[in-house]
């Protein structure tokens, strides 16, 4: 099989997050195929895609109300930090 015609399976398997092996397994790819530059570009694109669709579905659960996915995201994308934690300030230990 050529790599040509396996390009969307590896895309596919590259959005789910299947390890490099996983994909030359799967899809067939030969060692010699393994650096080709089309091959390369369809594993990263089907990661972007698979990034993109899991921060799609975490920004979704959070608009439907899903408070844990509020205070993940809120801690991720704006820095909030959680108060039940005592800071300590490692210059000043009295």
């Amino acid at each position: 099989m050529s790599v040509k015609t396996n390009l969307d399976q590896v895309e596919e398997l590259a959005a789910i997050g299947c390890t490099l092996q996983e994909i030359a397994t799967v899809a067939g790819v030969s060692k010699r195929q393994q650096n080709s530059k089309a091959l390369l570009k369809a594993i990263d694109r089907g990661r972007a895609h698979g990034v993109v669709a899991l921060r799609r579905l975490q920004w979704n659960a959070a608009r439907a109300g899903d408070i844990t996915a509020q205070i993940w995201l809120g801690k991720q994308r704006l820095g909030q930090r959680s108060f039940d934690r005592e800071e300590i300030d490692p210059l000043n230990q009295s």
